[in-house]
């Protein structure tokens, strides 16, 4: 009990005064139907009789592939390697295939694989995730909620049938508005379903004016995301914690990494986007239909479904958000409503 203590005083004071060494290791086919991974373990972890937490860190598209090494290239590994910031913790970055998306069954048993093998606190296990890792982020948290004590998800998505799960647990949502790759809109509606799902929720949302895609890579080397992950704990019954720690535009505007990410950053916006659609939660009447060509100038329409954003009729219809919001006269962080005509031309 002694001991419990002490390492919770640990963690609220996360930010040491001596750089944290990185003992990563990799793995490689190691878990059946689940990813090969990195591995950092703690430099506090000198036997196995010492229970530590467990941080499960899921990239965006861009570090998907083959590479693991791709893996440290930003995110909690990354913060352990370059700055002073030591998450006392396991970490394990999965690395997901360049041509899918995170399954939250194969997140899970590479969860189990580091149980099996290291002493993990399984009161304190924590998820986070940017990009596709928000979306994976959402979605694993959503369906094996009752294995997580916190999760934070930076500018993704999720599956609305999981709200009601997502709602028994602390989690902080973040986008930035001005983000062109996963609109933030994607995270409101996830937002709004958690909070419509239950009368008690810990659900907390931040939405940054002016950050794009990019600028959420921040957040990993923010000593507040840790902080605030720290203070929950499967045994607690006070949740009521989620306001906690603020992050704000002017801790963004600081640059953690001051110049890091300036190339990166275009790299980020090039390459980041959701390898997925949105599920549709319920079938819906109205379905597109080829539109009637009264003349060579009759505009093509499109008639929204539930899940349907900007980005995704953008790509499906091979335009621009720009044009359709030119067209449609409607601002590019809009939420679309099913049955809305939508002028393609």
């Amino acid at each position: 009990m002694k001991l419990r203590l002490l390492l919770a005083l640990v963690f609220v004071t996360i930010v040491l005064q001596i750089s944290a060494q990185s003992n990563t290791e990799s793995f490689f086919g190691k878990v059946d139907y689940g990813y090969n991974f990195l591995l950092n373990i703690p430099d506090e972890y000198v036997d196995s009789t010492q229970s530590m937490p467990l941080i499960i860190f899921l990239h965006g598209k861009s570090l998907s592939g083959k590479d693991l090494n791709r893996v440290k290239k930003y995110g909690v590994l990354d913060a352990i390697i370059r700055t002073k910031i030591n998450p006392h913790a396991f970490v394990v970055a999965p690395q997901c295939p360049r041509t899918e998306s995170w399954n939250p069954d194969k997140i899970y048993n590479v969860m189990n694989w580091v149980k099996e093998n290291y002493t993990i606190d399984t009161n304190r296990i924590y998820v986070v995730g940017m990009s596709l890792g928000g979306y994976g982020t959402f979605d694993f948290a959503g369906k094996y909620a009752s294995q997580i004590s916190a999760a934070m998800a930076l500018c993704g998505g999720g599956k609305v049938k999981y709200a009601n799960n997502l709602a028994t647990i602390p989690l902080w949502i973040m986008h930035g508005k001005a983000d062109r790759a996963v609109p933030y809109s994607q995270s409101l509606e996830m937002e709004r379903a958690i909070k419509n799902s239950s009368d008690t929720n810990y659900t907390r949302a931040s939405y940054f004016a002016g950050l794009d895609h990019a600028d959420m890579v921040h957040v990993f080397y923010m000593p507040q995301m840790y902080q605030w992950l720290y203070q929950f704990d499967k045994t607690q019954t006070n949740k009521t914690k989620i306001n906690n720690f603020d992050i704000t535009l002017s801790d963004f505007r600081k640059r953690p990494i001051d110049g890091e990410f300036g190339a990166f950053g275009k790299e980020l916006k090039a390459k980041e986007e959701p390898n997925y659609q949105p599920p549709t939660q319920t079938e819906t009447k109205v379905e597109p239909s080829a539109p009637k060509v009264q003349s060579k100038q009759a505009p093509r329409i499109h008639i929204v479904k539930q899940g349907d954003t900007l980005y995704q009729l953008s790509k499906k219809y091979h335009t621009t958000i720009e044009k359709l919001c030119r067209n449609n006269g409607i601002k590019e962080n809009a939420i679309l409503k099913i049955g809305q005509k939508i002028k393609l031309d």
